[in-house]
């Protein structure tokens, strides 16, 4: 495609300064133009009564959030029917999502132009393909003189998830006209101007700011186009299909029974499994998996399609449990059912199920493998490149899992494992033991290496061994008092603890919302618990309690800056 000429780049420098100047602050959304109440203009709220959990704190506030890599991909993937490889700047983890740290971030400059560097691959691909070009771009700007505006009113009402008003249409389409006249190209005009809608903010960040509530003063309501945006991002990680961008426009989501209908409809389809696998995906850290080091001397067989299977191991088991008829999903905590192709059967001494493709297999129940904590992956990402780190796995249960805090070592503390004596040779166990004599180190280590120490059968990508250095190996323990003796018995004694139950609907929270828990996110949690348990512990019912419910549908006005009070 030619270059941009001197008018695109001004108006892509606006929109990127406009990025680049975003947040989640009142006195910044007031530049967003916000469609009418409900995605429908003049349209009376709905007389169904609104599904409330409880009488409870107003739910977190109203804001802007920036598109995850991901949404970003796969938002352009849908929206243009082609998949580029993405340089984009790194997402931000806080409180293990990079659903949570999308709401902190803002656009720097470089990443404007890696913005647009993606953009106007994505375009040149969609232009390369005339069958998939004929999807987006059905008439031709030389020769039509309504295509332009017809292209950008239809193309920028699903990338900006709402209606453009007739001067945004306007805008773009004088950018249309302007570079095809400079270049000699109505084709290239028109790619600009729609390079231009996927670099506004109105794309990059989804806006989510509510409006007034007519039936309480106290809080605001999101609009329909804005509940599509919300049930989209979280159940397929991209933008609203066109169903459910029409049904918001036409007042069907300002009802819970709406919600409801459409919930259920992507719940059913592939795209609607991404709820829970975008969830695993983050919750669990998986893209560490494809590049942790590992010494190759020692672990040969981790190989890039191995460490592609581990990942869709993981995903595929939360999957199972979340969909498969009959599972609740603390299921996959205890699940003997997995997924595995001749790569991964091979790791965990399975038969081959002569495929490349991921089979289901139940592991036998002589072993100690089974549920998430005896995954490749898991077990994998939580050790060093050449040996396990018991310390690591435990860490991680407690903070993750339990949703409890683990002090960080004082700085003045060496966290390195003494060597054992010439010709002594210690298991891991013995080693942690020995540390742990140090009362500073004590109190933290006590909390996370009988932990890690049941999963010392499995080495630093997830093999199974029964001994360590040549000396057998002890896995039992126990977890705050509970006795247990290898995976398995401390798999149950997690699936059966109020504290990681808690702690799933606490990670369900800060995924869906896209927020952590503020001022009255604990009573919200404690809700969503009692939701929980009554729906069964299915994901499917409990995914429509959450949607319908006030914690998903309003928002707390926005705090006062400096520059109202």
């Amino acid at each position: 495609m030619p270059s941009a000429p001197v008018g695109l780049s001004l108006l892509i420098g606006m929109l990127a300064a406009s990025a680049a100047a975003l947040g989640c602050n009142a006195d910044i959304q007031a530049g967003f133009a916000l469609p009418a109440a409900g995605g429908t203009p003049g349209a009376a709220p709905s007389a169904e009564p609104v599904a409330t959990l409880a009488a409870l704190p107003l739910p977190p506030s109203a804001g802007l959030r920036r598109l995850t890599r991901e949404e970003f991909g796969n938002s352009l993937r849908d929206l243009l029917g082609v998949t580029v490889a993405l340089e984009l700047e790194p997402d931000t983890r806080l409180d293990g999502f990079e659903k949570v740290g999308a709401g902190r971030v803002a656009v720097s400059p470089v990443g404007t132009e890696l913005y647009q560097r993606a953009v106007y691959q994505a375009l040149d691909s969609l232009w390369a393909d005339s069958s998939k070009l004929g999807l987006v771009v059905n008439c031709d700007p030389a020769s039509d003189p309504s295509c332009a505006a017809s292209v950008i009113s239809r193309f920028g009402r699903r990338a900006w998830r709402r209606t453009l008003s007739s001067d945004e249409v306007t805008r773009y389409v004088g950018v249309a006209n302007g570079t095809g006249k400079v270049l000699n190209d109505p084709q290239a005009g028109l790619e600009n101007a729609l390079a231009g809608l996927l670099q506004s903010p109105n794309f990059v960040y989804r806006v989510e700011l509510g409006e007034a509530d007519p039936t309480n003063s106290t809080r605001l309501r999101y609009t329909g186009v804005e509940l599509a945006t919300r049930l989209s991002f979280f159940l397929t990680n991209s933008t609203p299909d066109e169903a459910l961008t029409s049904a918001a426009e036409h007042g069907e989501l300002d009802s819970p029974g709406g919600i409801s209908q459409h919930t259920q409809r992507l719940l059913a389809t592939p795209q609607g499994h991404e709820s829970i696998r975008g969830f695993a995906r983050e919750l669990f850290n998986l893209p560490a998996v494809d590049t942790v080091p590992k010494d190759p001397a020692l672990y040969p067989e981790l190989t890039p399609t191995l460490r592609a299977s581990l990942r869709e191991e993981v995903e595929r088991m939360w999957e199972t449990a979340a969909f498969a008829p009959n599972h609740q999903l603390l299921d996959v905590l205890t699940t003997r059912d997995t997924f595995v192709d001749d790569e991964l059967a091979s790791l965990y001494g399975l038969p081959k199920p002569g495929q490349s493709a991921m089979a289901p297999v139940t592991l036998p129940d002589s072993g100690q493998r089974a549920g998430l904590l005896g995954t490749g992956a898991f077990l994998a990402v939580r050790a060093k490149s050449n040996e396990t780190t018991p310390t690591l796995r435990g860490r991680f249960v407690r903070e993750v899992l339990m949703c409890q805090t683990v002090p960080a070592p004082p700085p003045n503390v060496n966290t390195t494992l003494p060597a054992p004596p010439a010709g002594v040779t210690l298991t891991r166990r013995q080693q942690l033991e020995a540390h742990r004599a140090s009362p500073t180190c004590a109190g933290c280590h006590a909390l996370m290496d009988p932990i890690g120490l049941a999963l010392e059968n499995f080495d630093a990508i997830g093999r199974f061994r029964d001994m360590d250095r040549g000396l057998p190996i002890d896995t039992t323990g126990d977890l705050d008092g509970a006795p247990f003796n290898g995976l398995r018995q401390l798999n149950q004694l997690l699936r059966d603890s109020p504290s990681v139950r808690s702690c799933l609907l606490r990670n369900l929270y800060r995924y869906v919302l896209g927020q952590s828990e503020a001022s009255g996110g604990e009573a919200w949690i404690d809700e969503l618990a009692k939701k929980f348990d009554e729906s069964g512990q299915h994901f499917g019912d409990f995914t429509l309690a959450f949607v319908t419910s006030d914690l998903f549908r309003f928002a707390a006005p926005p705090a006062p800056t400096k520059e109202s009070l």
